[in-house]
C-alpha cells in the first residue's frame, strides 16, 4: 500500500512555532482522512527549522466503492393525482443523473417516497491528498503570522516550496503560487543543492536529507545534541539540566555540533542568573555547573554548520561583550539604592491609561495585605509592605534594561548584596519576596514559597488579569499576549499546592477590580468580576483534567462555586476517591434523587411536622434533624469524606425506602409542598456543600 509525504518547506520558523503547529496539521489529517473514508497505518510529524512534515502510511490506491442511497421526493410530489411523473420526479433525476429504472418508492415514516441505490465509485487517493493539502496549510496555527501573494493566505514564515508526493507520483497542489513537486533541498551552507525525491518513502527520503547535511527527526537531533553536552560534561565533572532549551535549540538547527567553549572566570563574580540569562536566553548556550550547583566558566554552543576554531572564538568573544556590559551595569547599579530607583518609577506607565508602576506597587500592596488576611502574622505584613514598595524597583536598573528577563531576579540581588557589604539593615525576607513575586515564570518554573512572596505574587497576578479583562485585553482563541492564562493557572498552584485555606476567590477578585475602579470608571464591578471568576473556573477545570479526573466528577464539585480553591481541590479528590468506594452509587442515588423532584423548591421553606403522615417521611425527617448538625459540623471542618460517609449511612435505606412508599405529588398541595421541602433540604445538605452528584451519570 502507497504512501503520502507532504514537506512543507519555509523560511526559518521560530522555535517555538513548531510542535504546536505539527500536532494541529496531524489531527487535520487524521480528521480529513477519517471524514474521506481513506484508511491509513500511521501518521507521523517531522520537522527541522525550514521545514515541516507530514508522513502518512499504509494508504489505499483510492476509495472503497460503496452502495449510496439517494432519497428523493415524496410520491405525493413526485406523482400526480393520475400517476404520471412530475417535474420534480424528473428534477430527482437529472440532479444525481440516473435512469428512470434507477427510481423506486418504499414506505417512509412520513409516507411512500422515491429513492435510489446507486453505487458510488471511490475517488483516486491522489487527488483526495492533493485536495487536503491547502486545508492543512491554512489549518496551521502560529502566534503571528505574515501576509502574503495579495493577502491570499498567512503562514509563519515565507512558504517557500511544497513537496507532495504519493506512491512515487508528485502531487499537484494549488496554493497561493507555491511551487509544489518532488523536489526537496539539503543544507542551505553545507549542501544547498534541489534533491529529487523519487518515492514517499520516509526513510529513503530521510537518507537523502541526511547525505545533504539535513537531519529530519527532531528527535534524533535533539539526542545528538544531548549525547555532544554530555560528553563534554563527563570531562569537568560537570552538569547541566535544560530540557527547555535543549528542545528550543534542537529546533534551531538543521545539522547540529555542539562547541565547546569558555570565559574568563573573573565574570564568575556575577550573580549566577545575570550570566545564565546572558548564556541562555540571549544566546542559546548551555551553561556547566559543578555536583553542587555553582557555575563553572565553560558552556556550550550548538553549531548549525561545524565545529572550527573560528566558531568557538566567535562565541567566546560575544559572551566576553555580553559578560562585560553586565559587569558594568551591576557596579553602576548598586551605586544606588532600591529606595531610589523605587522614587522613580512614576516615569513608567501600566498598561496604558492604568496609571504609573508606582501606582501599580500601591495597588500591589493593598491587595498582598488584603489577600494575607487570616492566615499571616503582623510581621509577615509589615514584609509584605516593604517589600512590596520596592518589588518593581529594578525595572530602572542598567541591568534589567539590558536583560529583561531579570526583573525581579535583580531587585533580590542587589538588596541580597546589601546584605554582605554589610551596609543595609538585613532584609532576606524582602529580598526573597521581590524574587518570588513574579514567580512561577514559566511552566516549570518554581512557586513561591514565602508568605511575603506568596501573598505578592498572587497579587501581581490578580492585578495583571484584572487590569486586562477591565481594558478589553482578555485572550482570543490561541492568542495570550499578556500570559493571562499563565497567571490564572499560577494563581490556582500556588493555592493548592500552599494549602491556603483563607482566600476567597470572589472578594480578592472584588477587591482587585475596586483598586482599579478610578482608572476603570466605565466597567461594570459584578460583570467583571464574573467574567474572571469564570476565566479562571475554565483553567481549573483543565488542571483537573490533565490531573486524569472525571469531568462528571469536576463538573458536580465546581458547579456548587469555585470561592474556595483550597476547599475545591480537597472536595474533588475527595468525590473521586469515593467513586471507587462501594456507598459511591447509592450516595449518587441519594442526591439525584432528591434533587430530580425538588427543582423548583424554594430552599426556605420549613418542614411542618404536623403534616407528616406517613412512618416513611417521619422516620426520614427524624434522621435528618438528628444527624445534620453532625453532617454540617464535618462539612464545615473539611472532613468530606467522613461527612459523606455519614450522609450515606443515615439517608441510604430511608430515603429509597421513602420514594419505594411515599407518594410526594398528591393532591393536596400542603401535604406535597411539605414532603418536598423536606427531599429539598436533604438535598441541600450535601450538594451545597461538597458536590451537586445529580450531575453524576448513575449505574
Amino acid at each position: 500500500m502507497p504512501d503520502f509525504l507532504l514537506e512543507l518547506g519555509t523560511e526559518e520558523i521560530p522555535a517555538g512555532y513548531i510542535q504546536p503547529a505539527l500536532s494541529q496539521g496531524a489531527a487535520f489529517l487524521k480528521g480529513y482522512l477519517d471524514e474521506h473514508h481513506l484508511t491509513y497505518q500511521d501518521i507521523k510529524t517531522y520537522s527541522t527549522p525550514r521545514r515541516m512534515v507530514f508522513s502518512v502510511t499504509g494508504l489505499p490506491d483510492k476509495q472503497a466503492d460503496i452502495n449510496k442511497e439517494l432519497s428523493g421526493p415524496p410520491c405525493s410530489v413526485a406523482f400526480s393525482p393520475d400517476g404520471k411523473p412530475t417535474q420534480a420526479y424528473f428534477g430527482f433525476i437529472k440532479k444525481y443523473g440516473l435512469k428512470e429504472s434507477d427510481v423506486k418508492t418504499k414506505d417512509t415514516a412520513k409516507g411512500k417516497a422515491c429513492y435510489a441505490s446507486v453505487l458510488v465509485k471511490g475517488e483516486r487517493s491522489e487527488k483526495i491528498l492533493a485536495d487536503a493539502v491547502p486545508g492543512l496549510v491554512k489549518s496551521l496555527p502560529f502566534p503571528k503570522s505574515m501576509w502574503w501573494e495579495d493577502k491570499a493566505m498567512t503562514f509563519a514564515r515565507p512558504l517557500r516550496y511544497i513537496m507532495a508526493i504519493f506512491g512515487a507520483k508528485p502531487l499537484k497542489v494549488n496554493l497561493a503560487g507555491v511551487a509544489c513537486g518532488n523536489k526537496t533541498f539539503g543544507h542551505p551552507f553545507l549542501s544547498p543543492k534541489a534533491i529529487v525525491i523519487k518515492s514517499a518513502d520516509f526513510t529513503k527520503y530521510q537518507s537523502a536529507l541526511r547525505k545533504s547535511k539535513v537531519i529530519v527527526d527532531s528527535a534524533e537531533r535533539r539526542a545528538l545534541i544531548a549525547k555532544d553536552i554530555q560528553k563534554a560534561l563527563d570531562k569537568y565533572n560537570a552538569a547541566c539540566n535544560e530540557p527547555e532549551l535543549l528542545e528550543e535549540v534542537t529546533n534551531l538547527v538543521e545539522y547540529p555540533v555542539a562547541v565547546e567553549c569558555e570565559f574568563d572566570e573573573s565574570y564568575l563574580k556575577l550573580p549566577a542568573p545575570v550570566i545564565e540569562s546572558a548564556m541562555k536566553s540571549h544566546q542559546r548556550y548551555f551553561p556547566f555547573k559543578d555536583k553542587t550547583g555553582k557555575l563553572l566558566n565553560r558552556f556550550i554552543t550548538v553549531s548549525n554548520i561545524t565545529a572550527n576554531k573560528e566558531i568557538k572564538e566567535g562565541n567566546e568573544r560575544v559572551i566576553k561583550a555580553r559578560l562585560s556590559d553586565a559587569l558594568f551595569f551591576w557596579e553602576q547599579d548598586k551605586k544606588t539604592p532600591l529606595e531610589e530607583y523605587a522614587k522613580r518609577l512614576e516615569s513608567i506607565a501600566f498598561l496604558g491609561k492604568l496609571g504609573t508602576m508606582k501606582e501599580k506597587s500601591t495597588r500591589l500592596k493593598e491587595l498582598a495585605l488584603f489577600i494575607s488576611e487570616g492566615w499571616c502574622d503582623n510581621k509577615t505584613k509589615e514584609t509584605i509592605g516593604r517589600a512590596a514598595e520596592l518589588c518593581k524597583a529594578d525595572l530602572l536598573t542598567g541591568m534589567v534594561g539590558e536583560f529583561p528577563d531579570l526583573q525581579g531576579i535583580m531587585g533580590y540581588e542587589y538588596l541580597k548584596d546589601k546584605e554582605r557589604e554589610a551596609t543595609a539593615s538585613s532584609e532576606p525576607e524582602v529580598a526573597l519576596a521581590i524574587k518570588e513575586h513574579y514567580q512561577p515564570r514559566f511552566a516549570s518554573d518554581k512557586l513561591p514559597a514565602s508568605k511575603t512572596g506568596i501573598c505578592l505574587s498572587l497579587a501581581e497576578k490578580f492585578d495583571n488579569i484584572t487590569a486586562c479583562f477591565g481594558s478589553g485585553l482578555k485572550p482570543t482563541g490561541s492568542s495570550d499576549p499578556y500570559g493571562l492564562r499563565r497567571q490564572a493557572v499560577a494563581i490556582i498552584d500556588i493555592i493548592r499546592s500552599q494549602n491556603i485555606y483563607a482566600i476567597s476567590l470572589n472578594k480578592t477578585v472584588m477587591r482587585s477590580i475596586d483598586l482599579l475602579k478610578s482608572y476603570l470608571p466605565e466597567i461594570a464591578p459584578n460583570d467583571l468580576s464574573g467574567q474572571i471568576s469564570s476565566f479562571i473556573g475554565s483553567r481549573l477545570i483543565s488542571d483537573y483534567l490533565d490531573e486524569g479526573f472525571r469531568i462528571d466528577i469536576i463538573n458536580a464539585v465546581l458547579s456548587i462555586g469555585i470561592d474556595n480553591i483550597f476547599k475545591v481541590n480537597l472536595r474533588i479528590r475527595t468525590i473521586d476517591d469515593l467513586s471507587q468506594e462501594p456507598v459511591w452509587n447509592e450516595l449518587v442515588e441519594v442526591v439525584e434523587r432528591t434533587f430530580n423532584i425538588t427543582k423548583n423548591v424554594k430552599s426556605d421553606n420549613d418542614v411542618n411536622e404536623t403534616l407528616l403522615k406517613e412512618k416513611e417521611e417521619a422516620e426520614l425527617w427524624n434522621a435528618y434533624k438528628e444527624n445534620k448538625d453532625t453532617i454540617q459540623k464535618l462539612i464545615d471542618a473539611e472532613q468530606y469524606k467522613d461527612a459523606s460517609r455519614l450522609y450515606h449511612k443515615v439517608f441510604a435505606k430511608p430515603a429509597h425506602t421513602f420514594f419505594e412508599k411515599v407518594f410526594v405529588n398528591v393532591d393536596d398541595a400542603a401535604l406535597k409542598n411539605n414532603r418536598l421541602t423536606l427531599l429539598k433540604k436533604i438535598n441541600l445538605l450535601y450538594s451545597s456543600g461538597i458536590a451537586d452528584l445529580s450531575r453524576i451519570p448513575r449505574k
